[in-house]
């Protein structure tokens, strides 16, 4: 009886249960500049530390661009939250950051475990417009393998290119035999009554689970500040029974530390 206690204690002390649900989170950090103008990665990280994900997908995250101070942003965020990170620049520009020459601009994803695969996709794209990409990574929890990707879709009017890129990542998704967790910030909206579906984020609502139909009082809150919900996160067949709640984070820090709400979904193992 007394090694069970200790058992369970020591369990619940270490966060080493194998039955704790997995929490995602997608997170546009627009390179740490909040509502206020004030460029504040702590902010960034508070807003993770609070939620306690196990995995996130950053997107507008940079490294050694004058702009944000040339820090390198991933590696600065993944150390205050203590969290393993990969990278995939999609931009790559001149620096003016002393010795560092070279500025990139992409997606991002965190873990609190270690990542075993990456892979930056590039996607669909249209002369003179920004390249594009999706982060994969592979994460092993427990003994299960998943596959996590995110990705920053065209943000140009023309909706063809976002289609074209939804089409990209479907792809990547169907090659997978292992549960599928995608996070993103697609461009294209649904809008807060719910009436209207750009076509770039009906091609993943009517082929992968939309972790938003968990809370339907919660599914068409904007994400972006101004309104539009433009930000998801989605998993493929094997997981679609598995999503067990979801929700915006509009509140604390994160009310201004981007132009973006992250959101977070629970996962059962």
């Amino acid at each position: 009886m007394k090694a069970t206690v200790i058992c369970i204690l020591f369990c619940f002390l270490t966060a080493g249960c194998s039955n704790k649900n997995i929490v995602v989170m997608s997170y546009n950090i627009h390179t740490g500049k909040g509502i206020d103008g004030k460029l504040d990665l702590d902010r960034i990280a508070s807003v993770i530390l609070r939620e306690k994900p196990d995995i996130v997908g950053l997107n507008e995250i940079e490294s050694y661009v004058d702009r944000s101070q040339c820090t390198n942003q991933i590696e600065y965020i993944a150390k205050k939250t203590n969290m393993y990170f990969a990278f995939g620049p999609n931009l790559i520009g001149n620096a003016n950051c002393g010795n560092c020459t070279t500025g990139l601009f992409g997606n991002a994803v965190l873990s609190k475990h270690k990542i075993s695969k990456v892979v930056n996709h590039k996607l669909y794209r249209e002369d003179k417009e920004e390249t594009r990409g999706c982060l994969e990574t592979e994460i092993e929890i427990d003994g299960q393998k998943f596959t996590f990707l995110t990705t920053h879709l065209d943000c140009n009017r023309k909706e063809d290119i976002r289609n074209n890129q939804a089409n990209d990542i479907l792809k990547i998704i169907d090659e997978k035999d292992m549960p599928v967790i995608f996070a993103s910030d697609m461009n294209a909206y649904i809008r807060t009554d719910g009436n209207d579906v750009e076509n770039a984020a009906k091609i993943f609502t009517e082929n992968l689970f939309d972790a938003a139909n968990t809370n339907p009082e919660l599914k068409n809150i904007g994400t972006l500040i101004k309104g539009k919900r433009i930000d998801f996160i989605f998993v493929n067949q094997p997981l679609a029974d598995s999503v067990v709640s979801y929700k915006v984070v509009n509140y604390g820090d994160a009310k201004f530390a981007s132009d973006h709400y992250p959101v977070v979904a629970e996962i059962k193992k």
